[in-house]
């Protein structure tokens, strides 16, 4: 929502001054509301379709008391964006509500003496709608070159042009929106407009915004999420299928290869499926496991025993009683060496002094 006070010192266009009379620029917001292919209908406070020379005279007559060089009205505008048109819309009749609002809050920005402060009935004022903008020289599309100058800008443009008296409707207060900022914020009332306009209609769907730029809109990211996650599901259960399948056809080429051994194999050799298949599991069925399975198969093939079939594919050693034999042959000869430590110090015992014997005297075994 943005809402501004037109400056007609820096907006550039005649029709906007507003030391004298206001026909100039009521003559010239009538001309770009015919462009619309409207009749041009002024609203107020309480009134809807009301003329020109009305909203005219009203205005013309309230600046009376004014000296020559003050202001006798100001311009302001209330244009919201897209996505603001799109959650009311653009219906006329709720932006002629919001206006009504808005101005209602420019009445009551205003600081006056003892406290007091004013209502939009206290004012005089007159706002028109104009549903289409056209580019300005200015504009980046032209700079750019991707518009030209007084063409039509598309999408959703409409907005509200207002003219309201520089005096209140008893002519005892001057009102100067671009005073000091103590009499009126300015800044205030316009960067409280899209606030106001949430508490009037509800925040405003991001769907406009979103359809604005090409971007897709909440339902169709909220439907966009709802597929993601049905897609996911079917994957998983895909995915599930597959492991499941994978794991039977891993299986089954387990059971043949064993199956092939075991025909080469005494009965008492024969290898157990569901323990070799075990093994596979536990080591994922990595290149590992087929890699040892593989050297068990040529060990079959080649009439050695596989006493040791479910250790190799475990460990990848090939005798687990090697292992342990060296163990304990480690241990017998620690415990050979320790004995014969000890043997040898009850030897050194044997000789020498012995207790409570005289120095000198000596036990021969």
């Amino acid at each position: 929502m943005y809402c501004k006070i037109i400056d007609p010192r820096t907006h550039g266009k005649q029709a906007y001054q507003n030391t004298g009379s206001v026909v100039r620029t009521i003559n010239y917001l009538v001309k770009e509301a015919k462009k619309d292919g409207h009749e041009p209908q002024f609203f107020t406070v309480t009134q809807d379709g009301i003329g020109a020379d009305e909203i005219k005279q009203a205005i013309d007559r309230n600046s009376k008391g004014l000296r020559k060089e003050q202001a006798k009205f100001y311009s302001l505008v209330i244009s919201p964006n897209a996505r603001e048109l799109d959650v009311i819309g653009n219906d006329l009749e709720k932006l002629k509500a919001y206006t009504r609002a808005r101005m209602e809050h420019y009445a009551q920005n205003f600081a006056l003496p003892a406290g007091k402060r004013l209502q939009s009935a206290d004012l005089v004022w007159g706002a028109i709608l104009h549903q289409e903008r056209t580019y300005r020289g200015t504009d980046q599309a032209v700079i750019a070159g991707s518009a030209k100058v007084g063409e039509r800008r598309e999408g959703l443009q409409t907005h509200v042009h207002i003219l309201v008296s520089a005096r209140d409707a008893t002519r005892k207060i001057t009102l100067n929106p671009q005073g000091p900022k103590k009499r009126f914020d300015m800044i205030e009332w316009q960067n409280s407009g899209p606030a106001h306009f949430a508490q009037q209609f509800g925040p405003p769907d991001l769907a406009g915004q979103l359809r604005t730029f090409g971007f897709p809109t909440v339902n169709e990211l909220r439907n966009g999420v709802k597929e993601a996650i049905a897609r996911a599901q079917q994957r998983r259960q895909r995915e599930r299928a597959e492991s499941s399948a994978g794991e039977q056809r891993r299986s089954q080429h387990i059971a043949d290869r064993v199956g092939e051994m075991n025909q080469r194999l005494a009965p008492e050799q024969r290898l157990e499926t569901d323990r070799i298949t075990q093994i596979g599991q536990q080591r994922s069925y990595d290149k590992t496991f087929y890699s040892r399975l593989a050297r068990l198969e040529q060990r079959v093939e080649a009439g050695v025993p596989v006493d040791n079939a479910y250790f190799l594919l475990r460990t990848g050693r090939e005798r687990e009683e090697a292992s342990t034999i060296g163990r304990g042959m480690g241990a017998l000869l620690r415990q050979i060496v320790q004995n014969e430590r000890d043997i040898n110090r009850y030897r050194t015992q044997d000789i020498g002094e012995r207790h409570n014997r005289d120095k000198g005297e000596i036990d021969l075994y």
